[in-house]
C-alpha cells in the first residue's frame, strides 16, 4: 500500500499506475483480508468473497496475482 499512498500524494505521470495499485488492492481486501470479530475472542471472519459466495475459501497472494494475471489483458 505504499506504492499506493505514493501515487495518490504524490503527482503520477500514468493514470494505469494508480488504477492497477488500486484494483490489486481491492481484490486483495476481498479476497485475502480475514477481519476479526468484535470483542475479545480474536476469531477472524471468512474474507468478504466468502460472506458473498464468490470463494470457497480464503486465497493467499500467490493464489490472488496468478489469478489477475490470467484475466489481465497481454500486450
Amino acid at each position: 500500500m505504499k506504492r499506493l499512498n505514493r501515487l495518490t500524494l504524490c503527482f503520477s505521470k500514468k493514470l494505469e499506475n494508480l488504477e492497477a495499485a488500486f484494483g490489486m488492492f481491492a481484490a486483495y481486501y476481498n479476497y485475502c483480508w480475514q477481519t476479526r470479530k468484535p470483542g475479545k475472542s480474536g476469531e477472524k471472519r471468512p474474507s468478504a468473497a466468502m460472506m458473498a459466495k464468490l470463494a470457497g475459501h480464503v486465497w493467499s497472494f500467490d493464489e490472488l496475482f496468478d489469478e489477475v494475471l490470467k484475466v489481465s489483458p497481454q500486450d
